[in-house]
């Protein structure tokens, strides 16, 4: 017993002893008692994560078991009913919750997904294991659980053009995702920056303008292709003058009716960028005369 507002107290044997605090005010009126559980001579057990190994990656999906032992000084070795585990899902610099508090030595759950394509890069698992004595007394300890990752690369062709990766555009034409995670890719008919129609045509894995890929082992990479739009039913020659150089310029009809420049000048100054300029006198686009041009 002791009247300072410090004290210290030794005690002579291992066991679990109550401290107990009254404050007393001026007038001598005392306060109700609050207790302290001491749990003297005990140290907290030793937890350890015995699997998954450190090297582990693991793929969306996939059912991850969890294994684990703890041994006290006092106790020895704790059973599974004394170990409880907890999984967090860290994103950048903020953590979810993913695996509630689960008890045992052996527990298993299943590999998430990203939260979305921006966070594969900066993602992971954390698996907390706590063990706790006879006495109450915990630790806990933590790893890390990294996902199996793959590049994944979107082009175009011609390129330049904006495909879709699970409705949204990619953080960039290469991008990390993680193996086992699907993906909807799609490529939607568009216009370039020039102000040029395309129309799409076909994915470089077969696949149809929207379709699912499983995110492989290894980079990947998916193409698609566009090509310009069928002409108009009756259209005999048609020139968008978008070569920007040389001394012909292509018959967007398809027929074949390619004009040879006499006296024009390619210009950038055109209402979507390149342009033929035609002095008013001499210049000129020859197309010969064929047959397809017949009305």
């Amino acid at each position: 017993q002791s009247s300072t507002p410090t004290t210290t107290h030794r005690y002579p044997a291992s066991g679990t002893f109550t401290a107990t605090l009254v404050v007393r005010d001026n007038h001598g009126l005392a306060s109700q008692p609050v207790t302290k559980r001491i749990d003297a001579g005990n140290t907290p057990p030793e937890p350890s994560i015995d699997s998954p190994a450190p090297s582990f990656r693991f793929r969306v999906g996939q059912t991850i078991t969890l294994t684990g032992s703890a041994t006290d000084a006092e106790d020895g070795a704790e059973p599974g009913s004394r170990l409880s585990w907890t999984v967090i899902r860290h994103h950048a610099t903020h953590t979810h919750p993913y695996f509630p508090p689960t008890t045992g030595a052996s527990v298993a759950f299943t590999a998430p997904e990203p939260e979305d394509v921006a966070a594969a890069a900066n993602s992971y698992l954390e698996v907390q294991l706590t063990a706790t004595d006879s006495r109450g007394l915990s630790k806990t300890i933590s790893a890390h659980l990294l996902p199996a990752s793959a590049n994944v690369t979107l082009a175009t062709s011609p390129a330049g053009l904006a495909p879709t990766v699970n409705d949204l555009a990619p953080p960039a034409s290469t991008f990390v995702s993680w193996q086992g995670w699907n993906l909807k890719l799609s490529a939607a008919d568009q216009t370039d920056g020039n102000g040029k129609p395309w129309v799409f045509s076909s994915w470089s894995d077969g696949g149809a303008r929207t379709h699912t890929i499983t995110t492989p082992a290894t980079d990947s990479s998916y193409t698609a292709t566009f090509t310009s739009p069928a002409a108009p039913a009756g259209l005999v020659a048609a020139y968008a003058f978008d070569e920007g150089s040389g001394t012909t310029t292509a018959d967007a009809s398809g027929r074949g009716n390619t004009g040879t420049l006499s006296n024009a000048a390619w210009t950038s100054a055109g209402h979507t960028a390149k342009a033929l300029s035609f002095n008013g006198s001499s210049s000129a686009v020859v197309v010969p005369d064929s047959s397809s041009l017949d009305l």
